[in-house]
């Protein structure tokens, strides 16, 4: 349906899911994906971190099913994978190697062809109308963070060097 309705001169981005290590606001999510990274081997004893295995692990599967079905059109489908915005040591350290790296878990070698992220800022329960707004926006880009951490900016610096030191070609921030 996509490949036939999308207007040729598009690309379709492909992401398994959003945000699936946000156990907080999606413990549904987190559990579902954990069981399926249990149910294909995956040992890692911290729900958190077998789940984002498994969504990297999924998404090299519906990376691959997109390009079948697009054929000698695949150049159209761009491989996306998502990642939390304040903690790229995930990706780096828990994901890309268990993943990734692993002739196992990835026998065709893939690779995402983006990072994607949603590096929110100043939705932190300000007053809109305050008259320091705009230094708070300003803060909560820059850093540090009024409730702690490092700013925004910084995030999406850190995730844009993940990116290049693994041969990833973009970095999307989205939302």
């Amino acid at each position: 349906l996509i490949k036939n309705k999308l207007n040729a001169g598009l690309k379709v981005y492909v992401e398994y899911s959003n945000e699936v290590w946000n156990g907080g606001t999606f413990p549904q999510t987190v559990a579902y994906t954990a069981a399926q990274g249990s149910a294909i081997g995956l040992t890692t004893p911290e729900d958190y971190f077998r789940s984002v295995q498994y969504a990297a692990y999924r998404s090299i599967e519906i990376w691959e099913l997109f390009e079948a079905v697009w054929g000698n059109q695949s150049n159209r489908v761009i491989n996306v994978l998502g990642g939390q915005s304040t903690n790229d040591w995930i990706m780096e350290n828990r994901v890309w190697p268990v993943i990734f790296d692993s002739p196992t878990s990835n026998p065709n070698n893939r690779k995402p062809e983006a990072l994607s992220i949603a590096p929110y800022f100043g939705g932190n329960g300000w007053n809109g109308a305050a008259n320091n707004v705009f230094d708070l926006l300003r803060q909560d880009i820059n850093g540090p963070r009024p409730g702690g951490g490092d700013g925004r900016l910084t995030d999406v610096q850190q995730w844009h060097a993940l990116a290049q030191s693994k041969g990833v070609p973009s970095l999307i921030a989205y939302e």
